[in-house]
């Protein structure tokens, strides 16, 4: 007995040794762009904190792929002077109280990097090639409910669901996930990124809650030039309309019921303009469409996400019959 123990567990051990080994055999593919410098930081979790000696580093250059600086689309190498390495993307960054501070960190190949008193480390950008496997392209297109917070886990989930589906956009989530959700974004910010939209097989766009203070009929107007120009410059793709996600501000989410109702009469002028009522089935859940939030009333939490992921790929593969 003792002997199938042993046994037992160096299969195991073996297993666990061959899985790291796998992941760092991917380590060589990665390509160094540039260095940003030498930070003092610690660690926890999947928070990344810098010394308050760095001051200010709050204002990244978001979502532009710009290699000089820290920005969302970036993929990052931790080296410390005792030869550890980490390797990360991040998923939103702020100042307080005199210190600056990563967070929604989600770590690559190893476990997260644990520096627990503030260390002198270099950072360094890296080039991490894409590789995808599906038969179906689907591109985000969005706000903050399709990137930010919980909803980074959106691709992950839909992917998880089927394994057919791949991604396409000019973003890059936590996950490494290609997509086209900026956070704030109205839907005159989308038709002003609109040439950067990659070509799909699918696109699913939800936006429209940002206008929520401005005229809904120049919502409606953008909505429509949105989708004429994915669909001119994409004749064999399809845009999937999302209603807006319901949510605990009252005026807002008039706008949202408005809006998608405004919308919805154009679509039926479409066939390749399709309808999916994410918000209307969010609302006819029994425990209330509260639980599909996060705390802040707006954005979608976990379970917010969960759900939508299962509504596009099943809306998508009935579609596809």
């Amino acid at each position: 007995m003792k002997k199938i123990i042993i046994l037992t567990s160096c299969i195991l051990l073996q297993f666990f040794i061959a899985c790291k080994n796998e992941n760092k055999d991917q380590l060589p593919s990665l390509k160094k762009v540039n260095t940003l410098g030498r930070f003092s930081i610690k660690t926890e979790g999947n928070k990344i904190i810098f010394a308050p000696k760095h001051k200010n580093i709050d204002a990244p250059l978001l979502y532009r792929d710009d290699y000089s600086n820290f920005n969302f689309n970036g993929f990052y190498e931790i080296e410390t002077d005792n030869h550890k390495t980490g390797y990360f993307r991040f998923g939103w960054i702020n100042f307080k109280d005199s210190t600056t501070v990563m967070s929604r960190v989600n770590w690559f190949y190893d476990d997260p990097l644990l520096i627990d008193d503030f260390e002198e480390v270099t950072i360094n950008t890296l080039h991490k090639p894409l590789n995808q496997k599906g038969n179906i392209k689907i591109c985000t297109i969005g706000d903050s409910q399709t990137w930010w917070s919980s909803s980074s886990l959106l691709r992950q989930e839909i992917k998880a669901l089927d394994s057919n589906y791949y991604f396409s956009g000019s973003n890059t989530d936590i996950y490494g996930y290609p997509h086209e959700g900026e956070g704030g974004n109205s839907t005159q910010d989308v038709l002003q990124r609109i040439n950067k939209i990659p070509e799909a097989d699918f696109y699913t766009l939800l936006i429209g809650t940002n206008d929520w203070k401005k005229d809904i009929s120049k919502a409606e107007k953008n909505i429509l030039e949105i989708t004429n120009t994915i669909l001119s410059k994409y004749p064999s793709s399809r845009v999937i309309y999302l209603t807006p996600l319901p949510t605990t501000n009252s005026k807002r989410d008039e706008f949202n019921q408005k809006l998608a109702k405004i919308i919805e009469n154009s679509i039926t002028k479409n066939p390749k303009f399709l309808k999916l009522p994410i918000g209307e089935k969010m609302r006819k859940n029994k425990d209330g469409f509260q639980s599909y939030l996060s705390k802040d009333g707006l954005h979608p939490n976990k379970k917010g996400v969960e759900f939508m992921a299962k509504e596009i790929v099943f809306f998508i593969n009935q579609y596809m019959g």
